[in-house]
């Protein structure tokens, strides 16, 4: 994971991220799902994976879309997706989530940014306007 090394400890040696997690009621997002989303961001937790979206309807039940720059990298990547969508629902989520893959990365990377700001510029993509892909956030 040594693209998320934010931090560096009193030494300077990097140290890793730790995230909590944003969720994101479906009728918040309007991805036409009833499902709630989990966007993890920089704060109490840590993952051994890179961006992603949980998609969920209880903490048992879920499956995940992989987050990336580039959109021929975004997939299906974990979880049962048959006990809550079908596959043509899980292809249509995938398809969202590359359109909307830049305010979800910003989600990830940022810590200070709230659910209104991600709701924002999902709605400014909608409008047809470009939303800048940020930097990491740094905790220098």
């Amino acid at each position: 994971m040594k693209e998320f090394n934010y931090f560096e400890d009193e030494n300077g040696r990097p140290v890793e991220p730790v995230f909590e997690m944003a969720t994101v009621d479906p009728d918040k997002h309007k991805l036409g799902v009833a499902l709630k989303i989990n966007i993890p961001q920089p704060g109490d937790k840590m993952f051994p994976h890179g961006p992603r979206i949980k998609f969920f309807k209880n903490k048992n039940i879920s499956f995940s879309i992989s987050v990336n720059k580039d959109p021929g990298k975004i997939e299906w990547v974990d979880g049962d997706y048959t006990k809550l969508v079908s596959l043509r629902t899980l292809n249509r989520l995938i398809e969202q989530v590359k359109k909307y893959r830049v305010a979800f990365l910003n989600m990830w990377h940022d810590p200070a940014m709230s659910q209104d700001d991600l709701l924002a510029q999902m709605k400014a993509i909608d409008e047809g306007e470009a939303v800048r892909l940020k930097k990491p956030h740094s905790f220098a």
